[in-house]
């Protein structure tokens, strides 16, 4: 998993760096609801998240948007899973 908070939006390293750190925590206490459906295949999850908006931040809405992104991919039913 990989977080992307570019210079544009967040001026400084002090700001991009909380931004990624919260949206790695949003990511580590939802995971679950990705990885559901992928530990019974054994299959292996590669995401990229990108910041791109000019709103203000704050971790609940970062969380919010994590929870909506992984409740989605976990509801599709035409992922297509392969196991190498």
């Amino acid at each position: 998993m990989a977080v992307s908070v570019p210079k544009r939006l967040e001026k400084t390293a002090v700001g991009r760096n909380r931004i990624k750190r919260w949206v790695r925590e949003a990511y580590r206490l939802h995971k679950h609801l990705l990885y559901a459906k992928t530990n019974e295949s054994g299959a292996v999850v590669n995401m990229l998240f990108v910041c791109i908006g000019k709103e203000n931040l704050s971790f609940s809405v970062i969380e919010n948007a994590v929870t909506e992104i992984l409740q989605k991919i976990n509801d599709r039913d035409d992922v297509h899973i392969v196991s190498a």
